[in-house]
């Protein structure tokens, strides 16, 4: 498994995974991913075996108030999925040391946002330090 940032070659592959994982519709995921590539406030991350993608995290930085009413300023973790035969591997925690390194190299923290019912991620985030 290689974690590493999205290239142009990954999108279509990432849009693929995207879409059977959500059971959604691809839209615009291909505008989105690709402009994750190309802005510089954000970069997705992607898991890959054998050149397909199993999962992926993103990461963006956010105006006050932009991630939640109330929310500072800063870079935020902002979503990590995984496909469901490579859960319980480490790869979330993977993809989101990826991420938080990519964050340290601009800023002095980092953030996120979860839903007090998303146990997954409220267990992620605090084995890396997050608090809330």
């Amino acid at each position: 498994m290689r974690i590493e940032p999205l290239r142009m070659g990954d999108v279509a592959s990432a849009v693929e995974f995207v879409s059977g994982i959500q059971r959604v519709a691809p839209g615009d995921r291909g505008e989105q991913f690709a402009s994750d590539i190309t802005d510089d406030s954000r970069e997705m991350f992607v898991a890959k075996i054998n050149g397909q993608v199993i999962a992926y995290g993103r990461v963006m930085e956010s105006a006050a108030g932009e991630a939640a009413p109330g929310t500072p300023a800063g870079y935020y973790l902002s979503g990590v999925l995984v496909a469901p035969a490579w859960r319980r591997r480490g790869i979330a925690t993977a993809l989101t040391r990826a991420r938080l390194r990519w964050v340290f190299a601009r800023a002095d923290e980092a953030f996120y946002v979860a839903g007090a019912d998303n146990i997954a991620s409220l267990h992620l985030h605090t084995a890396l330090g997050f608090q809330e």
